[in-house]
């Protein structure tokens, strides 16, 4: 990626930008009819099992959380395009919050699902999921901290057509993230999700595909979070419950008759280098990934001036290997062309300055 590069990365954001009107609309009412063409139908069950992918599938990418990261979400979609022209791309979720540039990143998804139709997945993360809309109040509202997209969505603004730009983006966001998956099987092989699957206190109502369709299943698998230790009880006063690589043996053994896999793929835990094969998981391997640039730690200090040098994403090979990929991230180029306090595109450039 060379300055060049980065250009055009800027010159789409202003295109999207000036045309975001009409696209929201035609997005809103292609979504309305059923035809937003994600990698699956939009009326596809929360848990997905895909056994036998079509050979023009592979190699399937795999991205981890972007976390409205834009310069490392149009790089990494980039690459893999050029390089993989027909294969799936899958992303495991939270694209929203921490970054700077949340509805930039949304926008840029529905490009991209545009112009490379049932090609590219969406797994739901908590941070996509959180988000909701009080009609009553009319304001937003989201159930995790940080929330900035929802803060943003919900910023006064003097321009009503911004307003009304800013409903709009956010209740497709909405709209979409509702109709996404928690959870996708691929080959019998690999099973991925945001944050981790059904917790044991669920386990007496799997018996049946079906029973991984109940909400508390659903929730499970975009919120709960890993952890080094053998077994973790299930906290259900917290939202976040956590589980042991035990826990992940036992759910895999569970469920092998109807929901077969023997890894787990997940985002939601910030790893150091975005990506982390956790030694003590055995049994059932687990691999973490995140694909933002900045700094893994939220609270860091400056962390969106240290970025990392490279960004991970997985490739699934037709035989269920898994490899891990790496693309060089030029931090210091990015820098000499964006303003990181800046979001580059979303509504009349005069309301960009009111989501810094």
């Amino acid at each position: 990626m060379n300055k060049t590069h980065i250009k055009d990365m800027l010159s789409l954001t202003l295109e999207l930008g000036s045309s975001q009107n009409s696209t929201l609309q035609s997005l809103k009412e292609g979504f309305d009819q059923g035809k937003l063409p994600l990698l699956w139908d939009l009326k596809s069950p929360a848990v997905i099992r895909v056994d036998d992918p079509p050979a023009d599938a592979f190699p399937i990418s795999i991205i981890g959380d972007i976390h409205g990261d834009f310069p490392a979400m149009h790089l990494i979609f980039s690459e893999i395009l050029r390089k993989n022209p027909s294969g799936w791309i899958i992303f495991l979720g939270d694209l929203p919050d921490r970054g700077p540039w949340d509805s930039a990143c949304f926008l840029y998804f529905l490009d991209l699902v545009r112009r490379h139709p049932h090609r590219i997945g969406w797994i739901a993360g908590n941070h996509d999921a959180a988000l909701s809309f009080d009609a009553e109040k009319g304001v937003f509202k989201s159930s995790v901290e940080p929330c900035e997209f929802c803060d943003w969505l919900n910023t006064p603004e003097a321009d009503g057509e911004a307003v009304s730009q800013k409903r709009e983006l956010g209740l497709l966001f909405i709209k979409v993230v509702s109709s996404l998956p928690r959870a996708v099987s691929l080959s019998k092989k690999n099973l991925l999700t945001h944050g981790g699957f059904p917790l044991e206190d669920l386990w007496d109502s799997l018996s049946s595909f079906e029973g991984l369709l109940d909400k508390k299943c659903l929730k499970d698998f975009v919120w709960t979070r890993a952890t080094r230790y053998r077994h973790k009880i299930p906290n259900r006063d917290s939202t976040s419950c956590s589980y042991g690589f035990n826990d992940l043996k036992g759910f895999r053994d569970r469920v092998s008759a109807f929901l077969p896999f023997d890894r787990l793929i997940k985002g939601h835990d910030h790893v150091e280098n975005g990506l982390f094969d956790n030694p003590t998981y055995v049994d059932v391997p687990m691999i973490t990934l995140n694909s933002f640039s900045f700094h893994h730690a939220y609270e860091a200090p400056a962390r969106f001036e240290h970025r990392k040098s490279e960004l991970p994403y997985l490739s699934i090979l037709a035989d269920g290997t898994v490899v891990r990929e790496k693309i060089p991230f030029p931090a210091t180029d990015i820098h000499s062309l964006y303003n990181p306090n800046k979001e580059p595109l979303c509504l009349p450039q005069k309301s960009i300055s009111s989501s810094s």
